[in-house]
């Protein structure tokens, strides 16, 4: 699994996190699943060998950008590597 958090200043609105997820679609060449939830947005993308999920999540004058990228062993099923950004 790689996983990589990073909060930026101040909380993006509903339009900026729009087009930040429209940047992931594009670098990603990807079309991710949508959700809002509690007040996060996710994009959530994968297949047999690898899911990718990117959680954006505004608030006390941040964004949280997650992403988690998991890449799935064909002998053991389970995830490989592991990392974390740290916040700033």
């Amino acid at each position: 699994m790689h996983k990589a958090v990073h909060a930026v200043r101040g909380e993006l609105n509903e339009e900026a996190l729009g087009q930040l997820i429209r940047v992931v679609d594009d670098e990603t060449n990807s079309v991710g699943a949508i959700a809002e939830a509690l007040g996060s947005v996710h994009w959530t993308t994968g297949d047999r060998s690898h899911s990718t999920q990117v959680s954006l999540t505004p608030g006390n004058g941040k964004t949280v950008i997650q992403v988690v990228e998991r890449i799935f062993s064909p002998d053991y099923g389970a995830c490989l590597n592991s990392y974390r950004l740290r916040e700033s």
